[in-house]
């Protein structure tokens, strides 16, 4: 017997020896052997092979799909109420500029003067109402296809 070689109940075992290349087949056919009733109880159970790789795969796509698309949904929503802001701020614009002229703080006519503001500000003014020092206007812009209309009112406190 060499160093590299020992022997068990009888037989030598080493390495490069032919009992030792005999031990790994050994453990490859046992290897094959558990799986082939691995899948022979699964079988047995009614699952077949083929439908259980993957799934967890495909359950997660499904899911980052889903939260992508509310992702997506909700960035445009957010975006539509920041336009709405916008437009509200041009409106508010627009009507100030209004009142202004017509209660003679500005030179020139309030509804084209409430136009000009709304312009300046990326909406249109839609409708224009002064009535003594108070103006009522309304302006406008389209977002995808979304139309934003937002009213404002400006000039005095009203009455009680």
């Amino acid at each position: 017997m060499t160093g590299a070689e020992f022997e068990v109940d009888g037989a030598r075992w080493g390495r490069g020896s032919v009992r030792s290349r005999m031990h790994g087949a050994a453990k490859r056919k046992h290897r094959a052997a558990k799986i082939e009733e691995h899948a022979a109880k699964k079988e047995e159970h009614g699952v077949a092979l083929a439908e259980d790789g993957g799934s967890a795969s495909v359950a997660v796509i499904g899911l980052l799909a889903a939260l992508l698309a509310v992702s997506v949904a909700a960035v445009g929503v957010c975006g539509l109420l920041a336009m709405k802001q916008h437009v509200s701020a041009a409106a508010d614009a627009a009507a100030l500029a209004a009142a202004d002229a017509a209660s003679g703080r500005v030179e020139g006519y309030p509804c084209d003067r409430a136009g000009r503001a709304a312009g300046l500000n990326g909406a249109t003014l839609v409708s224009c109402r002064v009535d003594g020092l108070v103006a009522v206007v309304s302006a406008s812009t389209s977002v995808v296809g979304v139309p934003i209309t937002v009213w404002a009112r400006a000039g005095p406190p009203p009455e009680s």
